[in-house]
């Protein structure tokens, strides 16, 4: 329990000529009671202090009562300010009022010191001039601290183990695209590292040669495997992952290779110039592109494209716009002087020998 000592350097000055003992010293363990002066032949005011109040969330406070009085009789509604001493000055730090029977208490938080000087003042009661209270010094004695045991000298030293920050995951690996029916069947490899969060599900987006567009935002599963639907037929596809664990997405994956939805059902003659027209000599040979998006063939027509000598020549035709390509040029773009035969097409689709 803490040990509260408080002293009175006066008690109240009503007026000229009164006296009041000073030197009063009085110690009480916290809420127990204080000490009450009176003075004056015209009123008096009664000022006790009890406390203090120990909060360790709010800091220590005392607690402030007191009464006024004329001729014995309380005074109601007097206002009661409360000041304390800081620096040279006085600054008020609460105010009461007195009730019916003239009594008025207020807690006042103390600041962190060891001595605060406070004191009161009655402000304007009927028949009372404003009074002021002496000083009254609190001072608080600290308890003593228990001695505390020295920490062994081979004792290891404690140590704070860091916190792993979690990641977004890294990239998936090697995605591919297969024709399976109507749709096409995406699968990728998982990231190597989930950045410390497990992955939840993927974000698939294709590609159409204008850009990336997300064919669905969260598969909502961690497996590496999804069903592309809603294509167009002969249309070049091409297909990137990205992982989504709790902190994100991550970045997307290499895109795979291109590949091309055939439109079931339908019959396209190949052997036909860019705006339909039948060819005019023998086609043969059809080879398709590693992606079903063209087919090359060999054909000695001549209205295939434009100055064609009517030797076999190698052509190739992109079904989605039926666009038909002279393939048997020399690096200038003139046409082969001998006829040409037997193609085959690059792994990628780019190019054919």
């Amino acid at each position: 329990m803490r040990r509260v000592l408080f002293a009175t350097a006066g008690v109240l000055a009503l007026g000229a000529g009164l006296i009041a003992p000073t030197g009063t010293a009085l110690a009480a363990d916290a809420g127990g009671s204080a000490a009450a002066v009176e003075a004056g032949k015209r009123g008096s005011i009664k000022l006790t202090i009890k406390g203090p109040k120990v909060n360790p969330v709010t800091g220590d406070a005392v607690m402030i009562k007191g009464a006024a009085k004329v001729k014995k009789k309380p005074v109601a509604k007097a206002r009661v300010i409360i000041e304390r001493k800081k620096a040279k000055k006085w600054v008020t730090v609460s105010k009461a009022k007195t009730n019916k029977k003239g009594k008025y208490r207020k807690q006042v938080k103390l600041p962190n010191k060891p001595t605060v000087k406070l004191r009161t003042q009655l402000v304007k009661p009927r028949r009372v001039k404003s009074v002021t209270s002496k000083t009254i010094t609190v001072t608080f004695t600290q308890p003593a601290q228990a001695p505390t045991s020295p920490t062994p000298t081979n004792s290891p030293t404690p140590t704070n183990s860091p916190i792993p920050v979690k990641t977004v995951a890294d990239a998936p690996t090697g995605v591919s695209a297969t024709i399976d029916n109507d749709r096409v069947l995406v699968s990728w490899n998982a990231p190597t590292a989930d950045g410390g969060s497990e992955i939840t599900g993927y974000r698939v987006q294709a590609n159409l040669g204008a850009g990336w567009t997300t064919t669905v935002a969260d598969t909502e599963s961690p497996a590496t495997t999804y069903a592309v639907g809603d294509l167009m037929e002969f249309t070049n596809y091409r297909f990137r992952i990205a992982a989504i664990n709790g902190v994100g997405l991550s970045n997307f994956s290499d895109a795979s290779s291109r590949v091309s939805l055939p439109q079931p059902g339908k019959v396209t003659l190949v052997s036909a110039s860019s705006s339909g027209e039948q060819a005019d000599g023998y086609s043969s040979s059809p080879v398709w592109s590693p992606d079903g998006s063209r087919v090359a063939f060999t054909s000695s027509a001549t209205n295939l494209v434009d100055g064609t000598n009517g030797s076999d020549q190698l052509f190739v035709k992109t079904l989605a716009t039926g666009k038909v390509e002279l393939l048997s040029t020399n690096a200038a773009g003139e046409q082969a002087d001998s006829y040409s035969s037997s193609l085959m097409w690059s792994p990628d689709g780019s190019r054919v020998a």
